[in-house]
């Protein structure tokens, strides 16, 4: 107190507020996240399904594509060189 002002040290905030105002942001943070997850349209499990399926089939179809592409252009190279 007293002490400190005559000997001209500075003593910091009170931090005390600061993690008061810290908690709040992240409380509010928290709280709006809750509210926009709550607009979402969330899909339904057989739409999930459906899409998960799509995704598998054309990420095999396109790694056999891939593939081919790879193993031709091997033996494209070998016969030329």
């Amino acid at each position: 107190g007293l002490q400190n002002r005559l000997l001209g040290v500075r003593v910091p905030p009170d931090l005390r507020f600061l993690k008061v105002l810290f908690m709040k942001k992240i409380q509010a943070f928290f709280d709006e996240m809750v509210a926009e997850l709550r607009k979402v349209i969330w899909p339904s499990p057989e739409k999930v399904v459906e899409n998960t399926r799509i995704v598998v089939i054309s990420t095999v179809a396109l790694s056999l594509f891939f593939g081919l592409v790879d193993f031709l252009l091997i033996v494209g190279t070998n016969f030329v060189f």
